[in-house]
């Protein structure tokens, strides 16, 4: 049993991704289980932790099939850890992974468990789908008394034909999907065409360079994949001559290119205090240090995916930090226009005063941020991004003498979550 502390320090360990494939490609035929499972067995294998109790295993998906409704337990019991760890499900969009973190590490802060996983999944080419409207008419005919005998309700619901349609990603507050509201936002905020090009292309170079370094040596191979197949060579020319996908009027600015592909993928992090680490011979890439859970009223503010904006300044003026003192960013691109508005915000002054957060005002170096690139290359499993950002951030401090990385993602209903980590050096 693990003794109880009030303020045990939380430790990254490290971490294993599959590679993030385009939807409906090389991952497709991979349930969100069978991906998972594959992750967890990775990192069991990477970390020697075959028969291992772990105090907590935290995952996610977004897109859930009803059959995964104990997606955590049993993806454990599908794996090589003792089957008495136990698992939970967490779900946050997409910054689901980084909820799941917080779970896990906060139970290890306080001393309930020494060890644990978070992570998450997401596969849009086996997405749920939902009956349509004439199969409920015909449901309702089944199950209504006007329907007299059994024969006669089945030979009812013969005439409404089944016809599956794809659950809709839509705001329930306004009725919009994550790309039309990211129009608003980039009119309301001025984000041009171009910027957003210019955003999308430097994100595609800078993860084409990681991969040839061998920045992303955390994947593990999966049907022959071996690497993220939306990274890819382009130019500005090529990006300016797609149509916007959101809106058709004059003022869309919002495409393929500069905006996030559906995506196959899962990710997991390992996280223990040092104690157990030293005990296991397993490294240390970082500290957990502090996070923020933050939601926004968006629904009269045209400010969908701003929520990183808030979200990081809460963080910062929490643990006496300004922009300028952290070294390395982790922000999910949702959209080209989505992440520009956020840095926008942050070095907009009136912005700041209005939310209470001139204090964390100083100089926010854009190469700080996404160094390896973003979710606009490498792609976006909704549930399994912030583990991405997660190893990635750690990964940048354990290779440097820096001193602190944040990782911040904005979620459907305006929330958005963010996690400060702090360097071992």
């Amino acid at each position: 049993m693990v003794k109880m502390h009030s303020n045990t320090d939380v430790y990254i360990v490290g971490g294993i991704r599959t590679p993030f494939a385009r939807g409906f490609g090389r991952l497709a035929s991979y349930s969100n289980r069978e991906l998972m499972v594959h992750v967890l067995n990775e990192l069991i294998n990477k970390y020697e932790m075959h028969g291992m109790q772990l105090g907590e295993v935290a995952l996610g998906a977004v897109l859930k099939d009803p059959r995964d409704y104990n997606l955590a337990r049993d993806a454990v019991l599908s794996t090589q850890l003792d089957p008495k760890t136990p698992g939970i499900d967490l779900q946050r969009a997409c910054a689901t992974s980084l909820s799941a973190l917080i779970h896990v590490a906060l139970k290890i802060k306080t001393g309930q468990i020494d060890s644990g996983i978070a992570g998450g999944v997401d596969s849009i080419s086996q997405s749920p789908v939902s009956r349509s409207e004439q199969s409920e008419k015909g449901t309702k005919t089944l199950l209504s008394n006007k329907a007299g005998k059994i024969s006669q309700a089945i030979h009812r619901l013969k005439n409404f034909p089944d016809f599956p349609t794809f659950v809709q990603v839509e705001e329930c507050a306004t009725g919009l999907s994550m790309g039309e509201s990211m129009e608003l936002t980039a009119r309301k905020w001025k984000i041009q065409r171009e910027d957003q090009d210019q955003y999308a292309y430097a994100s595609h170079q800078k993860a084409l360079i990681a991969a040839r370094t061998n920045f992303f040596d955390s994947i593990v191979p999966l049907n022959g994949l071996d690497h993220d197949d939306n990274v890819r060579e382009s130019s500005l020319e090529k990006l300016a001559q797609l149509k916007t996908v959101f809106s058709n009027d004059r003022e869309a600015t919002l495409t393929a290119g500069n905006s996030t592909a559906l995506t196959d993928g899962a990710a997991a992090i390992l996280l223990g205090t040092k104690d157990w680490a030293e005990k296991n011979n397993l490294p240390l890439l970082a500290k957990f240090k502090a996070f923020d859970e933050s939601a926004i009223e968006f629904s009269k503010s045209e400010e969908l995916l701003l929520g990183p904006a808030y979200s990081i300044p809460k963080l910062l003026l929490r643990n006496n930090l300004k922009l300028g003192d952290i070294d390395f960013y982790e922000i999910h691109e949702a959209f080209a226009a989505q992440t520009l508005c956020v840095i926008k915000a942050l070095t907009d002054q009136n912005f700041l005063i209005k939310n209470e957060a001139l204090e964390i005002s100083s100089p926010l170096e854009c190469e700080k941020i996404n160094t390896y690139g973003g979710s606009l290359a490498v792609g976006h499993p909704f549930a399994a991004t912030g583990s991405r950002l997660i190893l990635s951030l750690a990964k940048q401090l354990s290779h440097s003498s820096k001193n602190y990385g944040l990782a911040s993602s904005c979620t459907a209903g305006g929330m958005a979550v963010s996690i400060l980590l702090e360097s071992l050096h």
